[in-house]
Protein backbone atom coordinates (compact mmCIF):
# COMPACT_ATOMS: atom_id res chain seq x y z
CA UNK A 1 0.00 0.00 0.00
CA UNK A 2 1.43 3.35 -1.04
CA UNK A 3 1.94 6.10 1.51
CA UNK A 4 3.25 9.64 1.00
CA UNK A 5 5.80 11.88 2.66
CA UNK A 6 5.76 15.67 2.37
CA UNK A 7 8.85 17.49 1.13
CA UNK A 8 11.02 19.24 3.71
CA UNK A 9 9.57 22.59 4.73
CA UNK A 10 5.95 21.67 3.95
CA UNK A 11 3.81 22.19 7.04
CA UNK A 12 0.59 20.45 7.98
CA UNK A 13 -1.69 23.50 7.30
CA UNK A 14 -0.06 24.05 3.90
CA UNK A 15 -0.54 20.41 2.88
CA UNK A 16 -4.17 20.40 4.04
CA UNK A 17 -4.91 23.52 2.01
CA UNK A 18 -3.19 22.08 -1.09
CA UNK A 19 -5.23 18.87 -0.94
CA UNK A 20 -8.53 20.69 -0.39
CA UNK A 21 -7.81 22.79 -3.48
CA UNK A 22 -6.53 19.96 -5.70
CA UNK A 23 -8.75 16.94 -4.94
CA UNK A 24 -12.42 17.18 -6.00
CA UNK A 25 -14.86 16.27 -3.23
CA UNK A 26 -12.31 16.72 -0.45
CA UNK A 27 -13.57 18.17 2.81
CA UNK A 28 -12.71 18.39 6.48
CA UNK A 29 -15.15 16.55 8.78
CA UNK A 30 -17.46 18.86 10.76
CA UNK A 31 -15.86 19.90 14.04
CA UNK A 32 -12.43 18.62 13.00
CA UNK A 33 -10.90 21.60 11.26
CA UNK A 34 -7.94 21.84 13.66
CA UNK A 35 -5.19 19.23 14.05
CA UNK A 36 -5.55 16.89 17.02
CA UNK A 37 -2.75 15.28 18.99
CA UNK A 38 -2.18 11.56 18.65
CA UNK A 39 -0.08 8.96 20.46
CA UNK A 40 0.16 5.70 18.50
CA UNK A 41 1.91 2.66 20.01
CA UNK A 42 2.86 -0.36 17.90
CA UNK A 43 2.53 -3.48 20.07
CA UNK A 44 4.03 -6.89 19.43
CA UNK A 45 5.70 -9.76 21.23
CA UNK A 46 9.45 -9.68 21.71
CA UNK A 47 9.86 -12.20 18.86
CA UNK A 48 7.51 -10.28 16.54
CA UNK A 49 4.74 -12.87 16.22
CA UNK A 50 2.27 -10.32 14.86
CA UNK A 51 4.48 -8.56 12.34
CA UNK A 52 5.81 -11.90 11.08
CA UNK A 53 2.19 -12.86 10.47
CA UNK A 54 1.72 -9.67 8.42
CA UNK A 55 -0.28 -7.93 11.16
CA UNK A 56 0.00 -4.79 13.26
CA UNK A 57 -1.58 -4.13 16.66
CA UNK A 58 -1.97 -0.40 17.40
CA UNK A 59 -3.05 1.40 20.54
CA UNK A 60 -3.88 5.02 19.73
CA UNK A 61 -5.08 7.88 21.90
CA UNK A 62 -6.07 11.24 20.44
CA UNK A 63 -6.75 14.70 21.80
CA UNK A 64 -10.45 14.19 21.15
CA UNK A 65 -10.71 11.36 23.66
CA UNK A 66 -13.01 12.42 26.50
CA UNK A 67 -13.07 9.30 28.67
CA UNK A 68 -9.34 8.55 28.58
CA UNK A 69 -9.84 5.49 26.41
CA UNK A 70 -7.79 4.72 23.35
CA UNK A 71 -8.52 2.57 20.34
CA UNK A 72 -6.87 -0.82 20.02
CA UNK A 73 -6.76 -1.86 16.35
CA UNK A 74 -5.56 -5.03 14.67
CA UNK A 75 -4.70 -4.24 11.04
CA UNK A 76 -2.97 -5.77 8.06
CA UNK A 77 0.65 -4.61 7.86
CA UNK A 78 0.66 -3.90 4.12
CA UNK A 79 -2.79 -2.58 3.22
CA UNK A 80 -3.90 -1.29 6.67
CA UNK A 81 -7.13 -3.28 6.39
CA UNK A 82 -8.91 -3.23 9.74
CA UNK A 83 -9.44 -6.72 11.16
CA UNK A 84 -10.73 -5.95 14.65
CA UNK A 85 -10.98 -3.01 17.03
CA UNK A 86 -11.59 -2.45 20.72
CA UNK A 87 -11.75 0.51 23.13
CA UNK A 88 -9.31 0.25 26.04
CA UNK A 89 -8.00 2.49 28.83
CA UNK A 90 -4.38 1.43 28.33
CA UNK A 91 -2.10 -0.84 26.34
CA UNK A 92 -2.80 -4.45 27.28
CA UNK A 93 0.14 -6.51 28.57
CA UNK A 94 -1.33 -9.92 27.76
CA UNK A 95 -4.26 -11.19 25.75
CA UNK A 96 -5.77 -12.23 29.10
CA UNK A 97 -5.92 -8.53 30.10
CA UNK A 98 -8.63 -7.97 27.49
CA UNK A 99 -12.28 -8.67 28.34
CA UNK A 100 -13.47 -12.04 27.10
CA UNK A 101 -14.77 -11.85 23.56
CA UNK A 102 -13.84 -12.22 19.87
CA UNK A 103 -11.10 -9.55 20.00
CA UNK A 104 -9.34 -11.14 22.99
CA UNK A 105 -9.73 -14.58 21.42
CA UNK A 106 -8.13 -13.40 18.18
CA UNK A 107 -5.15 -11.83 19.98
CA UNK A 108 -4.70 -14.91 22.20
CA UNK A 109 -4.73 -17.12 19.13
CA UNK A 110 -1.89 -15.05 17.64
CA UNK A 111 0.38 -14.48 20.66
CA UNK A 112 -0.47 -17.24 23.16
CA UNK A 113 1.10 -16.44 26.54
CA UNK A 114 3.58 -13.88 25.23
CA UNK A 115 3.61 -10.32 26.58
CA UNK A 116 2.87 -7.37 24.33
CA UNK A 117 5.66 -4.78 24.28
CA UNK A 118 5.85 -1.36 22.65
CA UNK A 119 8.08 -1.77 19.60
CA UNK A 120 7.49 1.71 18.16
CA UNK A 121 5.76 4.92 19.19
CA UNK A 122 4.55 7.56 16.75
CA UNK A 123 3.38 10.83 18.33
CA UNK A 124 2.39 14.25 17.05
CA UNK A 125 -0.69 15.83 15.52
CA UNK A 126 -2.93 14.77 12.69
CA UNK A 127 -5.72 15.90 10.38
CA UNK A 128 -8.19 13.76 8.45
CA UNK A 129 -9.67 14.78 5.11
CA UNK A 130 -12.57 12.89 3.59
CA UNK A 131 -13.31 12.52 -0.11
CA UNK A 132 -17.06 12.64 -0.73
CA UNK A 133 -19.06 11.50 -3.74
CA UNK A 134 -22.06 13.29 -5.24
CA UNK A 135 -24.29 11.76 -2.54
CA UNK A 136 -21.98 13.15 0.17
CA UNK A 137 -20.86 9.64 1.12
CA UNK A 138 -17.26 9.16 2.24
CA UNK A 139 -15.41 7.13 -0.40
CA UNK A 140 -11.78 7.75 0.66
CA UNK A 141 -10.09 8.96 3.84
CA UNK A 142 -6.79 10.86 3.82
CA UNK A 143 -4.95 10.94 7.12
CA UNK A 144 -2.00 13.31 7.59
CA UNK A 145 0.32 12.72 10.54
CA UNK A 146 3.12 15.07 11.56
CA UNK A 147 5.34 14.03 14.43
CA UNK A 148 8.18 12.03 15.89
CA UNK A 149 9.05 8.37 16.08
CA UNK A 150 10.74 6.27 18.73
CA UNK A 151 11.07 2.66 19.75
CA UNK A 152 12.57 0.35 22.32
CA UNK A 153 16.19 0.86 21.17
CA UNK A 154 15.87 4.66 21.32
CA UNK A 155 16.12 6.88 24.39
CA UNK A 156 14.45 9.80 22.61
CA UNK A 157 12.16 10.29 19.65
CA UNK A 158 13.33 11.68 16.35
CA UNK A 159 11.50 13.55 13.57
CA UNK A 160 9.50 11.32 11.26
CA UNK A 161 8.29 14.03 8.90
CA UNK A 162 4.82 14.75 7.63
CA UNK A 163 3.23 11.52 6.40
CA UNK A 164 0.00 10.87 4.54
CA UNK A 165 -1.87 7.58 4.43
CA UNK A 166 -4.74 6.89 2.08
CA UNK A 167 -7.51 4.73 3.53
CA UNK A 168 -9.97 3.47 0.90
CA UNK A 169 -13.53 2.65 1.80
CA UNK A 170 -14.65 -0.83 0.77
CA UNK A 171 -16.49 -0.83 -2.52
CA UNK A 172 -14.99 2.44 -3.77
CA UNK A 173 -11.80 1.27 -5.48
CA UNK A 174 -12.27 3.63 -8.41
CA UNK A 175 -12.44 6.62 -6.08
CA UNK A 176 -9.20 5.52 -4.45
CA UNK A 177 -7.49 5.42 -7.85
CA UNK A 178 -8.71 8.89 -8.78
CA UNK A 179 -7.56 10.26 -5.43
CA UNK A 180 -4.12 8.67 -5.86
CA UNK A 181 -3.86 10.26 -9.32
CA UNK A 182 -4.64 13.65 -7.79
CA UNK A 183 -2.06 13.24 -5.03
CA UNK A 184 0.58 12.28 -7.60
CA UNK A 185 0.20 15.72 -9.18
CA UNK A 186 1.00 17.56 -5.94
CA UNK A 187 4.66 18.68 -6.00
CA UNK A 188 4.76 18.74 -2.18
CA UNK A 189 4.38 14.94 -1.92
CA UNK A 190 6.69 12.00 -2.59
CA UNK A 191 5.12 8.53 -2.81
CA UNK A 192 6.64 5.35 -1.32
CA UNK A 193 5.74 1.78 -2.29
CA UNK A 194 5.39 0.78 1.34
CA UNK A 195 2.60 1.20 3.84
CA UNK A 196 2.99 3.71 6.65
CA UNK A 197 3.23 0.80 9.10
CA UNK A 198 6.12 -0.69 7.13
CA UNK A 199 7.82 2.71 6.99
CA UNK A 200 7.65 2.98 10.79
CA UNK A 201 9.47 -0.31 11.32
CA UNK A 202 11.98 0.32 8.55
CA UNK A 203 12.82 3.73 10.02
CA UNK A 204 13.67 2.02 13.31
CA UNK A 205 15.91 -0.52 11.61
CA UNK A 206 13.42 -3.39 11.88
CA UNK A 207 12.65 -5.68 8.96
CA UNK A 208 8.90 -6.40 8.79
CA UNK A 209 8.28 -10.11 8.35
CA UNK A 210 11.92 -11.00 8.99
CA UNK A 211 12.80 -14.24 10.72
CA UNK A 212 13.34 -14.21 14.46
CA UNK A 213 15.91 -16.07 16.53
CA UNK A 214 14.01 -19.32 15.96
CA UNK A 215 14.36 -19.17 12.17
CA UNK A 216 16.41 -22.07 10.81
CA UNK A 217 19.99 -21.73 9.62
CA UNK A 218 20.65 -22.65 5.99
CA UNK A 219 23.70 -24.79 5.23
CA UNK A 220 25.55 -25.71 2.09
CA UNK A 221 25.67 -29.55 2.04
CA UNK A 222 29.45 -29.50 1.58
CA UNK A 223 30.05 -27.17 4.52
CA UNK A 224 32.50 -28.79 6.98
CA UNK A 225 30.62 -30.29 9.93
CA UNK A 226 32.83 -28.33 12.33
CA UNK A 227 31.75 -25.06 10.71
CA UNK A 228 28.05 -25.95 10.67
CA UNK A 229 28.15 -26.90 14.35
CA UNK A 230 29.91 -23.64 15.19
CA UNK A 231 27.17 -21.67 13.45
CA UNK A 232 24.44 -23.57 15.30
CA UNK A 233 26.10 -23.20 18.71
CA UNK A 234 26.68 -19.48 18.07
CA UNK A 235 22.99 -19.04 17.19
CA UNK A 236 21.85 -21.00 20.27
CA UNK A 237 24.02 -18.90 22.58
CA UNK A 238 22.57 -15.78 20.95
CA UNK A 239 19.00 -17.03 21.55
CA UNK A 240 19.78 -17.71 25.21
CA UNK A 241 21.29 -14.25 25.69
CA UNK A 242 18.38 -12.56 23.88
CA UNK A 243 16.01 -14.10 26.44
CA UNK A 244 18.03 -13.36 29.59
CA UNK A 245 16.60 -9.90 30.29
CA UNK A 246 13.06 -11.14 29.73
CA UNK A 247 13.67 -13.82 32.37
CA UNK A 248 15.28 -11.39 34.84
CA UNK A 249 12.46 -8.86 34.40
CA UNK A 250 9.83 -11.65 34.33
CA UNK A 251 8.13 -10.11 31.29
CA UNK A 252 6.41 -13.35 30.29
CA UNK A 253 6.92 -17.09 30.67
CA UNK A 254 8.02 -17.62 27.06
CA UNK A 255 11.45 -16.06 27.66
CA UNK A 256 12.39 -18.93 29.97
CA UNK A 257 10.69 -21.41 27.62
CA UNK A 258 12.74 -20.23 24.63
CA UNK A 259 15.89 -20.14 26.76
CA UNK A 260 15.41 -23.75 27.82
CA UNK A 261 14.68 -24.91 24.26
CA UNK A 262 17.97 -23.35 23.10
CA UNK A 263 19.76 -24.94 26.06
CA UNK A 264 18.30 -28.40 25.36
CA UNK A 265 19.26 -28.12 21.70
CA UNK A 266 22.78 -27.16 22.73
CA UNK A 267 23.10 -30.14 25.07
CA UNK A 268 21.72 -32.47 22.38
CA UNK A 269 24.15 -31.19 19.74
CA UNK A 270 27.12 -31.46 22.12
CA UNK A 271 26.16 -35.03 23.05
CA UNK A 272 25.47 -36.30 19.54
CA UNK A 273 27.94 -34.37 17.37
CA UNK A 274 30.88 -34.73 19.76
CA UNK A 275 33.34 -35.95 17.05
CA UNK A 276 32.69 -32.74 15.07
CA UNK A 277 33.25 -30.42 18.02
CA UNK A 278 36.45 -29.15 19.63
CA UNK A 279 37.48 -31.29 22.60
CA UNK A 280 37.21 -28.24 24.85
CA UNK A 281 33.45 -28.21 24.42
CA UNK A 282 33.18 -31.45 26.39
CA UNK A 283 34.38 -29.54 29.46
CA UNK A 284 31.20 -27.43 29.28
CA UNK A 285 28.92 -30.47 29.53
CA UNK A 286 28.71 -30.30 33.33
CA UNK A 287 27.98 -26.57 33.25
CA UNK A 288 25.26 -27.01 30.64
CA UNK A 289 23.72 -29.61 32.94
CA UNK A 290 23.79 -27.06 35.77
CA UNK A 291 21.92 -24.56 33.59
CA UNK A 292 19.29 -27.21 32.86
CA UNK A 293 18.91 -27.87 36.58
CA UNK A 294 18.58 -24.24 37.71
CA UNK A 295 15.98 -23.42 35.03
CA UNK A 296 13.89 -26.57 35.46
CA UNK A 297 11.86 -25.77 38.59
CA UNK A 298 10.89 -22.28 37.43
CA UNK A 299 9.66 -23.68 34.10
CA UNK A 300 7.70 -26.50 35.79
CA UNK A 301 5.94 -23.94 37.99
CA UNK A 302 5.25 -21.71 34.96
CA UNK A 303 3.58 -24.61 33.17
CA UNK A 304 1.48 -25.51 36.20
CA UNK A 305 0.27 -21.93 36.65
CA UNK A 306 -0.45 -21.50 32.92
CA UNK A 307 -2.59 -24.64 33.04
CA UNK A 308 -4.21 -23.81 36.38
CA UNK A 309 -7.52 -22.64 34.89
CA UNK A 310 -7.97 -25.85 32.90
CA UNK A 311 -6.88 -27.88 35.94
CA UNK A 312 -9.47 -26.10 38.07
CA UNK A 313 -12.24 -26.85 35.60
CA UNK A 314 -11.47 -30.56 35.98
CA UNK A 315 -12.22 -30.44 39.73
CA UNK A 316 -15.83 -30.86 40.95
CA UNK A 317 -17.38 -27.41 41.28
CA UNK A 318 -18.01 -27.74 45.02
CA UNK A 319 -14.27 -28.24 45.65
CA UNK A 320 -12.81 -25.64 43.26
CA UNK A 321 -12.60 -22.94 45.92
CA UNK A 322 -10.31 -25.32 47.78
CA UNK A 323 -7.63 -24.83 45.12
CA UNK A 324 -6.96 -21.25 46.30
CA UNK A 325 -4.26 -22.32 48.82
CA UNK A 326 -2.57 -24.39 46.09
CA UNK A 327 -2.56 -21.44 43.69
CA UNK A 328 -1.13 -19.17 46.39
CA UNK A 329 1.61 -21.70 47.20
CA UNK A 330 2.50 -22.12 43.51
CA UNK A 331 2.85 -18.34 43.08
CA UNK A 332 5.06 -18.15 46.18
CA UNK A 333 7.29 -21.02 45.01
CA UNK A 334 7.52 -19.47 41.54
CA UNK A 335 8.66 -16.16 43.02
CA UNK A 336 11.35 -17.96 45.04
CA UNK A 337 12.41 -20.03 42.00
CA UNK A 338 12.72 -16.95 39.77
CA UNK A 339 14.76 -15.13 42.39
CA UNK A 340 17.15 -18.07 42.58
CA UNK A 341 17.27 -18.21 38.78
CA UNK A 342 17.99 -14.48 38.64
CA UNK A 343 20.91 -14.90 41.02
CA UNK A 344 22.27 -17.73 38.87
CA UNK A 345 21.98 -15.77 35.60
CA UNK A 346 23.81 -12.79 37.10
CA UNK A 347 26.47 -14.90 38.84
CA UNK A 348 30.18 -15.03 38.11
CA UNK A 349 29.81 -18.74 37.32
CA UNK A 350 27.32 -18.02 34.54
CA UNK A 351 29.48 -15.22 33.15
CA UNK A 352 32.44 -17.60 32.98
CA UNK A 353 30.34 -20.29 31.26
CA UNK A 354 29.49 -17.89 28.45
CA UNK A 355 33.06 -16.65 28.30
CA UNK A 356 34.35 -20.21 27.90
CA UNK A 357 31.59 -20.95 25.37
CA UNK A 358 32.72 -18.04 23.20
CA UNK A 359 36.33 -19.07 23.61
CA UNK A 360 35.56 -22.57 22.35
CA UNK A 361 33.62 -21.16 19.40
CA UNK A 362 36.62 -19.02 18.45
CA UNK A 363 38.82 -22.12 18.56
CA UNK A 364 36.85 -23.85 15.78
CA UNK A 365 38.85 -24.37 12.62
CA UNK A 366 36.35 -23.44 9.93
CA UNK A 367 38.64 -24.69 7.17
CA UNK A 368 39.57 -27.96 8.93
CA UNK A 369 40.04 -30.44 6.07
CA UNK A 370 39.65 -33.39 8.45
CA UNK A 371 36.06 -32.38 9.22
CA UNK A 372 33.60 -34.28 6.97
CA UNK A 373 30.90 -32.42 5.05
CA UNK A 374 27.84 -31.76 7.17
CA UNK A 375 25.45 -33.74 4.94
CA UNK A 376 27.48 -36.89 5.55
CA UNK A 377 28.14 -36.39 9.27
CA UNK A 378 24.56 -35.35 10.08
CA UNK A 379 23.11 -38.27 8.12
CA UNK A 380 25.34 -40.71 9.99
CA UNK A 381 24.32 -39.29 13.38
CA UNK A 382 20.59 -39.16 12.59
CA UNK A 383 20.65 -42.75 11.39
CA UNK A 384 22.48 -43.85 14.55
CA UNK A 385 20.06 -41.98 16.84
CA UNK A 386 17.08 -43.58 15.12
CA UNK A 387 18.67 -46.97 15.75
CA UNK A 388 19.14 -46.10 19.44
CA UNK A 389 15.48 -45.09 19.71
CA UNK A 390 14.41 -48.39 18.13
CA UNK A 391 16.61 -50.35 20.54
CA UNK A 392 15.38 -48.48 23.63
CA UNK A 393 11.72 -48.61 22.61
CA UNK A 394 11.77 -52.31 21.73
CA UNK A 395 13.19 -53.08 25.19
CA UNK A 396 10.21 -51.43 26.92
CA UNK A 397 7.65 -53.89 28.30
CA UNK A 398 4.62 -53.65 30.55
CA UNK A 399 6.93 -54.09 33.54
CA UNK A 400 9.41 -51.37 32.52
CA UNK A 401 9.93 -48.55 35.05
CA UNK A 402 9.12 -44.94 34.06
CA UNK A 403 12.84 -44.23 33.77
CA UNK A 404 13.05 -46.36 30.61
CA UNK A 405 10.38 -44.30 28.89
CA UNK A 406 12.12 -41.15 30.05
CA UNK A 407 15.40 -42.28 28.45
CA UNK A 408 13.57 -42.99 25.19
CA UNK A 409 12.04 -39.53 25.34
CA UNK A 410 15.50 -37.95 25.67
CA UNK A 411 16.77 -39.95 22.68
CA UNK A 412 13.75 -38.90 20.62
CA UNK A 413 14.38 -35.26 21.52
CA UNK A 414 17.96 -35.51 20.29
CA UNK A 415 16.73 -37.12 17.07
CA UNK A 416 14.11 -34.40 16.58
CA UNK A 417 16.63 -31.61 17.17
CA UNK A 418 19.10 -33.06 14.67
CA UNK A 419 16.36 -33.36 12.06
CA UNK A 420 15.38 -29.73 12.74
CA UNK A 421 19.00 -28.62 12.38
CA UNK A 422 19.94 -30.66 9.33
CA UNK A 423 16.70 -32.02 7.82
CA UNK A 424 16.62 -29.34 5.09
CA UNK A 425 19.74 -30.99 3.61
CA UNK A 426 17.70 -34.07 2.72
CA UNK A 427 14.50 -34.95 0.91
CA UNK A 428 11.61 -33.20 2.65
CA UNK A 429 9.12 -35.63 1.10
CA UNK A 430 10.89 -38.73 2.37
CA UNK A 431 11.40 -37.21 5.82
CA UNK A 432 7.78 -36.20 6.28
CA UNK A 433 6.29 -39.56 7.31
CA UNK A 434 9.15 -40.36 9.66
CA UNK A 435 8.93 -36.97 11.35
CA UNK A 436 5.16 -37.32 11.74
CA UNK A 437 5.57 -40.65 13.54
CA UNK A 438 8.38 -39.19 15.68
CA UNK A 439 6.19 -36.26 16.76
CA UNK A 440 3.37 -38.60 17.80
CA UNK A 441 5.80 -40.68 19.84
CA UNK A 442 7.24 -37.57 21.48
CA UNK A 443 3.76 -36.30 22.35
CA UNK A 444 2.91 -39.64 23.94
CA UNK A 445 6.12 -39.81 25.98
CA UNK A 446 5.77 -36.15 26.97
CA UNK A 447 2.22 -36.68 28.20
CA UNK A 448 3.35 -39.71 30.19
CA UNK A 449 6.24 -37.92 31.89
CA UNK A 450 4.41 -34.63 32.46
CA UNK A 451 1.55 -36.47 34.17
CA UNK A 452 4.04 -38.31 36.36
CA UNK A 453 5.89 -35.10 37.34
CA UNK A 454 2.68 -33.15 38.00
CA UNK A 455 1.26 -35.95 40.12
CA UNK A 456 4.42 -36.08 42.25
CA UNK A 457 4.45 -32.28 42.55
CA UNK A 458 0.82 -32.22 43.69
CA UNK A 459 1.43 -34.72 46.47
CA UNK A 460 4.59 -32.86 47.50
CA UNK A 461 2.69 -29.56 47.66
CA UNK A 462 -0.10 -31.18 49.66
CA UNK A 463 2.55 -32.31 52.12
CA UNK A 464 3.90 -28.75 52.37
CA UNK A 465 0.42 -27.39 53.06
CA UNK A 466 -0.05 -29.99 55.79
CA UNK A 467 3.19 -28.92 57.45
CA UNK A 468 2.14 -25.25 57.53
CA UNK A 469 -1.26 -25.98 59.11
CA UNK A 470 -4.55 -27.77 58.82
CA UNK A 471 -5.60 -28.44 55.23
CA UNK A 472 -9.26 -27.76 54.51
CA UNK A 473 -11.28 -30.74 53.38
CA UNK A 474 -12.17 -29.19 50.01
CA UNK A 475 -8.47 -28.43 49.38
CA UNK A 476 -7.47 -32.00 50.11
CA UNK A 477 -10.27 -33.41 47.94
CA UNK A 478 -9.41 -31.06 45.05
CA UNK A 479 -5.69 -31.88 45.12
CA UNK A 480 -6.26 -35.62 45.48
CA UNK A 481 -8.73 -35.43 42.58
CA UNK A 482 -6.09 -33.74 40.41
CA UNK A 483 -3.45 -36.27 41.45
CA UNK A 484 -5.79 -39.14 40.58
CA UNK A 485 -6.55 -37.50 37.23
CA UNK A 486 -2.79 -37.24 36.48
CA UNK A 487 -2.43 -40.93 37.33
CA UNK A 488 -5.24 -41.77 34.89
CA UNK A 489 -3.60 -39.66 32.16
CA UNK A 490 -0.29 -41.41 32.79
CA UNK A 491 -1.93 -44.84 32.54
CA UNK A 492 -3.71 -43.85 29.32
CA UNK A 493 -0.47 -42.65 27.75
CA UNK A 494 1.25 -45.87 28.79
CA UNK A 495 -1.48 -48.03 27.22
CA UNK A 496 -1.22 -46.05 23.96
CA UNK A 497 2.57 -46.28 23.83
CA UNK A 498 2.87 -49.71 22.18
CA UNK A 499 0.68 -48.82 19.21
CA UNK A 500 2.37 -45.43 18.70
CA UNK A 501 5.85 -46.92 18.96
CA UNK A 502 4.98 -49.65 16.44
CA UNK A 503 4.13 -46.92 13.90
CA UNK A 504 7.46 -45.21 14.63
CA UNK A 505 9.32 -48.53 14.24
CA UNK A 506 7.34 -49.84 11.26
CA UNK A 507 9.22 -51.40 8.36
CA UNK A 508 8.18 -48.48 6.17
CA UNK A 509 9.45 -45.85 8.62
CA UNK A 510 12.65 -47.73 9.41
CA UNK A 511 13.34 -48.34 5.74
CA UNK A 512 12.87 -44.66 4.97
CA UNK A 513 15.32 -43.57 7.66
CA UNK A 514 17.93 -46.16 6.79
CA UNK A 515 17.72 -45.68 3.03
CA UNK A 516 17.75 -41.89 3.15
CA UNK A 517 20.56 -41.48 5.65
CA UNK A 518 22.58 -44.44 4.43
CA UNK A 519 22.49 -42.76 1.04
CA UNK A 520 23.70 -39.56 2.67
CA UNK A 521 26.61 -41.39 4.28
CA UNK A 522 27.64 -43.15 1.08
CA UNK A 523 26.99 -40.20 -1.25
CA UNK A 524 24.59 -42.15 -3.47
CA UNK A 525 21.70 -40.15 -4.86
CA UNK A 526 18.59 -41.38 -3.04
CA UNK A 527 16.70 -38.15 -2.53
CA UNK A 528 19.85 -36.13 -1.87
CA UNK A 529 22.88 -34.86 -3.68
CA UNK A 530 25.54 -32.46 -2.42
CA UNK A 531 24.58 -30.01 -5.15
CA UNK A 532 21.03 -29.73 -3.84
CA UNK A 533 17.93 -31.52 -2.73
CA UNK A 534 15.83 -33.75 -4.93
CA UNK A 535 12.19 -34.49 -4.25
Amino acid sequence: MTHYCAMDGVTLPVLVASILNAIPGSALPPGARKPVSFDRCYLDTTDGLLIRAGLVLLYEQTGRTQDGKGQLRLEQLVDHRLIATYQALQCPRFAADLPAGPFADRIAQLIGHRALLIHARHTGRKVEIRILDEDQKTVVKLRMLEGKLGGRPYSRRRPFGLRLELEPVRGYGKARGLTADGLAKLPQLVSFETSLHEAVFLALGMRPGGGGPRSALQFSPDLPAMTANRQILSRLLMVMEVNEQGILKDIDTEFLHDYRIALRRTRALVAVMKPSLPQDFATLKKELGWLGQITGLARDLDVYLLEFSSLSSAVPEKDRVGLAPLHKLLLKKRMVAYRALGRALTSERYRRIKQRWRGVLRSFQADDETSPPIWREAGRRIRRLYGEALHEGTAISAQSPPEQLHELRKTCKKLRYLIEFFGPLYSETRLRNGVRALKKLQNNLGLYQDAQIQRALLMSLLGELEVTGTVALDTRRAMEHLAAQRATMQDQARRQFDEIFLAFASDEAEGGYRKLFKAASSGRDHGFSPEGRKE
